[in-house]
């Protein structure tokens, strides 16, 4: 099969690197796999020089290990029930992290401390958007690993969009404390950052009365603040006489 001047493509089936290996993509911009479960066969190595945005949908990260994109700027994972992900994406982040500018992860498996090492490999990433697995908790490690005064030299320093979801294990005072030393005005005026621009916060707790006085002085000073809340399911009665648990939905918090 010999595909050319193809911008973006989204293969289907088991078949996908067969189609990656023997194709012609040299020009391929934007690329999306979504696969149930491990690629069956021999894989061999696949270079995507010009492609730019990447994602992946699998339980198996195995194909990481075979793919460089040297010109990555755009990386989303949604990997539920996969367990081999450091040890495929950190190999891969190598080959690919120069550039990338936007990083998406869902459902990953990383615990805080490896998600800032891996955090630490992506000197120019502006974007940043974490949606935790049910049973992967979100931590004050984290919190103070972007605290620009805590953290020496700062991480991710270029990054101006954070979007969290999840379960916050870690306090709200030292989330805010991290967000704050990442805007202007809060005794940080000599901050070794980029300013934080905007964030989005999908978190499966009730956002206390000081964090919300906190966030809306933010929201006030210009900062782009956007917090939802999940709405729990509801009993409802079947048309034949049983009941049924409506699925919870993320309702977004007015920021007053």
């Amino acid at each position: 099969m010999i595909i050319s001047n193809l911008e973006i493509l989204r293969p289907g089936g088991q078949f996908i690197f067969t189609t990656l290996q023997n194709s012609d993509l040299a020009r391929l911009q934007t690329l999306e796999l979504q696969l149930a479960g491990p690629i069956p066969g021999e894989l061999l190595d696949v270079v995507l020089p010009n492609l730019a945005s990447l994602a992946v949908v699998t339980s198996s990260m195995d194909l990481l290990a075979h793919l460089s994109t040297p010109h990555l700027k755009h990386l989303r994972l949604d990997c539920p029930y996969s367990h081999n992900i450091l040890e495929r994406l950190r190999p891969f982040l190598r080959r690919s992290a120069h550039c990338l500018a936007r990083l998406e992860l869902s459902n990953a498996q990383i615990r805080d401390l490896d998600l800032i090492d891996l955090l630490g490999m992506l000197p120019n990433l502006t974007e940043l958007d974490i949606h935790c697995a049910f049973d992967r908790q979100i931590t004050d490690t984290l919190f103070i690993a972007l605290h620009t005064l805590k953290t020496v030299p700062c991480l991710a320093p270029k990054l101006q969009c954070l979007s969290l979801g999840g379960d916050l294990y870690g306090s709200e005072s030292m989330l805010l404390d991290a967000i704050e030393s990442r805007w202007e005005g809060y005794h940080n005026d000599e901050m070794a950052c980029d300013r934080l621009l905007s964030i989005q916060f999908h978190l499966v707790h009730i956002y206390s009365v000081e964090t919300m006085a906190r966030l809306c002085a933010l929201s006030d000073s210009g900062m782009d603040v956007c917090l939802f809340r999940q709405k729990p399911g509801q009993w409802v009665r079947n048309s034949g006489g049983g009941y049924r648990l409506t699925s919870s939905e993320w309702v977004r918090v007015k920021m007053e």
